[in-house]
């Protein structure tokens, strides 16, 4: 990896470390930008060099965000919120949106009659059918569509 682009990880004290452990100091004019804006990221990332922060979680490695020119990231949020507002874009999320919520209400349905099928092995008691029948409603409700689906 180039200078410009690296991989840190936060010290104590809120320094920044490099994968030896030494501490760093990013450039000047550059600015932290944290995760979780994707297009955001991905437009900075394409225009520029960057240090990307990441953390040790148990055995996964999590991004924290990247530092990167403080420019590139203000001209790439400009462009991208100007594309979240075209109709274009609206109509698209729309669409999103509406698959979503029509893949979860199959799922749903789904779910529903597997988690009935395995409460009819079990014998339920009559008396108990309604409220095996609300379980099964509740949990199908909570339960979100797998990324796999």
């Amino acid at each position: 990896m180039s200078q410009e682009e690296r991989i840190v990880q936060w010290g104590r004290n809120g320094q920044l470390l490099d994968m030896q452990g030494a501490s760093v100091t990013p450039p000047q004019g550059w600015a932290f930008l944290p995760a979780g804006d994707a297009g955001l990221t991905r437009k900075v990332t394409a225009r520029t060099g960057f240090w990307r922060v990441q953390a040790r979680m148990g055995k996964r490695i999590i991004s924290k965000g990247i530092w990167a020119a403080a420019s590139v990231i203000e001209a790439a949020r400009v462009e991208v919120e100007a594309q979240r507002e075209t109709p274009q874009y609206q109509q698209k999320l729309a669409g999103d949106r509406r698959r979503r919520a029509a893949k979860q209400e199959v799922y749903e349905g789904e779910f529903a009659q597997a988690v009935r099928a395995y409460l009819g092995l079990l014998g339920i008691r009559p008396q108990r059918k309604r409220a095996a029948r609300l379980v099964v409603s509740g949990m199908a409700f909570h339960v979100p569509v797998h990324r796999a689906l």
